[in-house]
């Protein structure tokens, strides 16, 4: 179920791609992380990972910002979150976790997902109701000077 779950906030995000590039390519790549264990588990991990590296390409680097508006501290934080998703992998594929917790590797991508889901919906609500009153403002100041002209 999750997998069609979580195409609910991707959606719409995705429809913001042309504006707010460097957190709907974040997303998607998280989104996509998150999916691993349950990909894994069905045998569909070369899916998975030609996926999660085409849509490196596309985007160009997964922890890259394409544009020169994403703020330093942003694009560090992408390759800190990059870097641990690829540490959650490698550990997954090289160490075998302790007899007493096997499902270490899925737990530690669970948690890591759901807290960075919770910073992207706390961004994306922030960019909608604080961010975007300016630009609504100016357009309507705009469309107002336009009727007077």
């Amino acid at each position: 179920v999750h997998e069609k779950s979580i195409l609910l906030p991707l959606v719409p995000a995705l429809m913001l791609l042309d504006s707010e590039q460097w957190a709907v390519s974040w997303l998607v790549q998280v989104a996509l992380f998150s999916n691993y264990p349950l990909l894994f588990r069905d045998g569909q991990r070369m899916p998975y990972w030609v996926l999660a590296v085409g849509w490196s390409f596309l985007r160009g680097c997964p922890a890259c910002p394409a544009d020169a508006q994403t703020p330093r501290l942003v694009a560090r934080l992408q390759w800190v979150s990059t870097l641990v998703m690829l540490a959650i992998h490698a550990g997954h594929a090289l160490l075998a976790p302790p007899p007493s917790l096997p499902d270490l590797y899925v737990v530690l991508n669970v948690e890591f997902s759901c807290a960075m889901f919770a910073a992207f919906f706390l961004y994306f609500n922030y960019r909608q109701f604080v961010c975007l009153r300016p630009r609504a403002a100016a357009t309507a100041a705009a469309a107002a000077k336009q009727k007077t002209s």
